[in-house]
């Protein structure tokens, strides 16, 4: 079982990190068009994607994590605790930028055909951005926790 709940852990984690990635990357491509229809598209993809792969790969992966933990008889302490606490951060900046793509969704939905994006949407973007670089440092030192049971630079990399 512990093996099986493992596979499941590791793919999850993979759809988890690639569907961010790709739906950052997606947006980020869209947004540097400046062509709305391309954004709303855009948006309208990263949100589904969010609902369809994101979210459900975080659930499996705090589910199977939790699970693991318990078959394998490890004490909630040391690596455990560090990789609890960078999950809450991707979860923490996932959270509102999930908000915020609906957000700019909304406004763009709303606003007129004007000539440049509206400064609502900007501002919402630049947050999103801003959001992105926490939550993908902590995907990638999770990944890095799962290998080695530590964080970086400690006891060396």
């Amino acid at each position: 079982m512990y093996l099986l709940l493992k596979l499941i852990h590791i793919l999850s984690a993979t759809l988890l990190f690639g569907a961010g990635m790709a739906s950052a990357y997606a947006l980020l491509r869209a947004h540097r068009t400046g062509e709305r229809r391309r954004i709303l598209v855009t948006l309208d993809q990263v949100i589904h994607a969010d609902l369809v792969f994101t979210a459900p790969a975080g659930l499996i992966q705090f589910v199977t994590g939790w699970w693991m933990m318990h078959l394998a008889g490890f004490s909630f302490t040391g690596w455990l605790v560090q990789a609890l606490f960078l999950y809450a951060v991707a979860l923490l900046t996932w959270l509102p930028a999930a908000f915020l793509q609906a957000r700019m969704r909304k406004i763009l939905k709303g606003s007129t055909e004007e000539k440049a994006l509206p400064p609502g949407y900007l501002r919402s973007f630049r947050v999103w951005a801003f959001l992105g670089l926490p939550s993908f440092t902590a995907m990638v030192l999770l990944f890095y926790i799962m290998v080695f049971k530590r964080l970086p630079l400690e006891s060396g990399f």
